[in-house]
């Protein structure tokens, strides 16, 4: 079996006997020896020999994600470094093309990784991987760069940059990233595209930054690009807005090349997706940098994640992705629990994203239409603006919706919360006090990988309806303050 770590293993024993061999040999021809063996027999003999490794995107209903470059980008390294037979090696590089191929027929055309930022360095980032090996092995015969595609899937990286280390992490992503910024640098030197030279060369701190003791092909390339890239004095893009419409994910921020301000991401989509989370019509909000309302993330893996208790898990359901709950109905998975009616409007003035809802929850919620509109407002005294506007079939009791923030929230009023940012200032929500009433509860975090990004505790604020609804509109206001003194 092919699997992504038995591939990993492939490609640093391949390096190694590749870089080491006379050092090694010094020591006992017999270690090399046994790396080719091994790695023919598990991995090449079989890569060439099946098909039926689903990652490979080969036979009929196989559905790829990071997993076919990942294991792609390790198999070529070993057939480019080990096997010696022409013939072989040159049916091996056919084979992979085909594989790759089919990861290029299902990708967004938008260039969109619905598997989030952290998976981009697995997906985009191996796809760059492979063909740059593609590229160096045949002396630059075979080259993609200029594909349309190519392009869009390196920009990803930097459209859902927020600032510093925060990047939008919609799906099973971390919030906190540190990117391979030499990697970047690279794909941006190749698809020659100033914005993301500018990303890898403004998040660059050394060789170390992009590389892995298990992705030796990176490590090199950062060793031997260190000089260039170290040379370049560039700030990351932050670009003003963006829009991906197939992946239906937009981000804004009120002034391009920079952190200072409010930003909003939100997306559309469906419940179907590559390491998916219930969350279509989910929304963060960012300010000077800073997190105000955030996707928690994932915790650390287990077996629940992957089974199909996956949505009894607290972080990947939608009550917990600011998303409401209709007398305790949420919204469920797969791909045809999906947004409609998207639309998407933009001028120097504002960004706007208006999308239905409905359709991502099941018949039970009696739900005829769910409207959610975001605004982001650059006119004076900036805003982010998120409205309901809902029709039910039959009244609910109680509709709750669910705002997960790192910041202690304080209520001076009521149909106000200030979220303290931690820089000297504030921003302030409003919400109709006479529709919803709001409580919070400090949420202790226990899980290892979720520390990394919040900490040991977020907060949970809950909105809920004070009676029963059959329909309504609602508008949740967010402005930026100085401190209160």
């Amino acid at each position: 079996m092919i699997d992504l770590f038995a591939a990993e293993t492939a490609g640093l024993l391949s390096w190694t006997c590749y870089l080491l061999k006379t050092r090694i040999d010094a020591v006992s021809p017999m270690v090399c020896k046994r790396i080719r063996f091994e790695v023919k027999r598990r991995i090449l003999d079989p890569y060439l020999s099946r098909s039926d490794f689903r990652w490979m995107g080969l036979v009929a209903d196989s559905r790829v994600n990071n997993w076919n470059p990942w294991c792609n980008s390790n198999c070529l390294s070993a057939l480019l470094l080990l096997e010696e037979d022409v013939d072989v090696r040159t049916e091996g590089v056919r084979k992979a093309m085909r594989s790759l191929d089919r990861f290029l027929s299902v990708y967004h055309e938008d260039g969109g990784c619905d598997e989030g930022p952290s998976y981009w360095n697995v997906a985009g980032g191996s796809l760059f991987d492979c063909l740059e090996l593609l590229f160096l092995a045949s002396d630059g015969a075979i080259t993609l760069y200029e594909e349309p595609i190519i392009g869009e899937i390196g920009r990803y990286i930097y459209r859902a940059h927020i600032g510093g280390s925060y990047f939008v992490n919609f799906g099973d992503g971390d919030a906190l990233l540190t990117p391979s910024s030499d990697l970047i640098y690279r794909y941006g030197k190749r698809i020659r595209d100033p914005k993301m030279i500018a990303m890898g060369a403004g998040t660059y701190k050394g060789p170390s930054d992009s590389s892995s003791w298990i992705a030796m092909f990176r490590t090199l390339s950062a060793i031997f690009n260190a000089a260039t890239i170290g040379a370049e004095h560039q700030a990351p893009p932050l670009v003003k807005e963006v829009w991906l419409p197939q992946t239906e994910f937009m981000a804004a921020r009120v002034q391009e090349g920079s952190e200072q301000g409010l930003f909003l991401a939100a997306k559309g989509g469906h419940n179907g997706e590559s390491h998916n989370h219930n969350d279509v019509g989910h929304f963060m909000v960012y300010a000077n940098g800073h997190p105000v309302l955030v996707d928690v993330g994932v915790e650390q893996y287990t077996a629940k994640t992957f089974s199909p208790q996956r949505y009894d898990i607290w972080t990947m359901h939608s009550g917990t992705h600011h998303l409401p709950e209709i007398d305790g109905i949420r919204q469920e998975a797969g791909s045809r629990f999906k947004a409609t009616e998207v639309q998407f409007r933009s001028d120097d003035c504002t960004t706007q994203l208006t999308l239905n809802i409905a359709d991502t929850y099941p018949q039970s919620a009696s739900i005829r239409h769910w409207y959610r509109e975001f605004i982001l407002n650059r006119n004076a005294g900036a805003s982010i603006t998120i409205t309901d506007q809902f029709d039910l079939t039959k009244a609910a009791d109680t509709i709750v919706m669910n705002l997960m923030t790192p910041c202690r929230p304080e209520f001076p009023e009521s149909g106000a919360i200030l979220f303290p940012v931690g820089d000297g200032t504030h921003v302030r929500m409003s919400y109709p006090s006479e529709i919803l009433g709001a409580t919070f509860a400090k949420v202790d975090i226990t899980d290892s990988r979720l520390r990394k990004s919040w900490g040991q505790s977020l907060y949970k604020i809950t909105l809920s309806s004070k009676g029963p609804l059959s329909e309504g509109k609602w508008t949740l206001a967010f402005e930026q303050s100085p401190v209160l003194t």
